[in-house]
């Protein structure tokens, strides 16, 4: 992939400003950049102001903010994971940030609960206590996976909204996201 050109970034004068409205019921918000420059830490640290949780797919935090063929690195400001109450990643972005998918180097981020997707062998949801595994759900054909990790995201954000454990939500995204993603 390619990089054509590099958007602005959210600024926390933009929580504040024209988002407040939409964030002002929020409990939990999905963070999900493109690129490295799309959420700065000081906007991830608005966005968890007012006891907002926040949910941070690390694919934008990977992907470096410049144009050019698209490159990833691990030069990550830390500060980002301090606010957040779930990471998600693929194992690509695992390997990119810590070196590898050990449940001990997902741990070393400080993110309370990691949720490692691993496309056709489920994912694994790592705590500080446990790291739990979520199989996949079956889905029978063709697929199309455009999307399922974003899809996963959402929908185990939702289900930990209502008061799902790790292993309970990964299951219903699993099994959401195989409805999704099956070709008729």
């Amino acid at each position: 992939m390619t990089v054509d050109a590099v958007g602005d970034a959210w600024a926390p004068a933009d929580v504040g400003g024209w988002a407040a409205s939409a964030l002002a019921d929020a409990e939990w918000v999905q963070v999900a950049g493109l690129l490295r420059t799309d959420f700065p830490a000081e906007t991830i640290a608005a966005l968890a102001r007012e006891g907002r949780r926040l949910l941070l797919d690390a694919q934008g935090v990977v992907r470096l903010g410049t144009t050019g063929p698209l490159a990833e690195d691990a030069n990550v400001d830390p500060a980002i994971f301090r606010e957040l109450a779930i990471l998600t990643m693929n194992e690509l972005e695992a390997q990119a940030l810590v070196g590898g998918t050990d449940p001990d180097r997902l741990r070393s981020l400080g993110v309370a609960e990691v949720v490692l997707t691993r496309a056709s062998r489920g994912a694994v949801a790592v705590t500080d206590g446990q790291a739990t595994e979520i199989p996949a759900a079956r889905v029978e054909g063709a697929v199309d996976p455009t999307g399922a990790g974003d899809s996963f995201a959402l929908v185990y954000l939702e289900a930990r909204s209502r008061g799902a454990e790790p292993a309970e939500a990964g299951a219903y995204a699993a099994g959401v996201v195989a409805e999704l993603i099956a070709r008729p």
